[in-house]
């Protein structure tokens, strides 16, 4: 994704956090960054995507500096999503499934 404009990355929250102490942490090749998500509504954040080479990024939730739940997300390169969606029709029911 680097160079690219990666997007927007939505975070979907079970329950309603106050938006004043609410920090997402993302961790990938030894760097960390910490940032506060605009506010969707009450149960969805979202935030301009972090430039982040290729690979797994983690993600910490904090409410009030505590952690209230982690996530891994995949960051891919513009040649391994589309091989990754030419992957998906390939398998017709997985294709199918994702678009319905």
């Amino acid at each position: 994704m680097r160079g690219k404009n990666p997007g927007e990355i939505f975070i979907l929250l079970k329950d309603e956090i106050d938006d004043e102490t609410l920090e997402i942490e993302f961790i990938a090749d030894n760097q960390r960054i910490k940032t506060q998500p605009a506010s969707w509504n009450k149960k969805v954040k979202y935030m301009k995507a972090l430039d982040f080479p290729a690979g797994p990024v983690y993600i910490n939730v904090y409410c009030e500096g505590v952690i209230k739940t982690t996530a891994q997300i995949e960051y891919y390169t513009a040649a391994e999503e589309v091989e990754r969606i030419f992957q998906k029709v390939a398998d017709p029911i997985a294709f199918i499934c994702q678009v319905s």
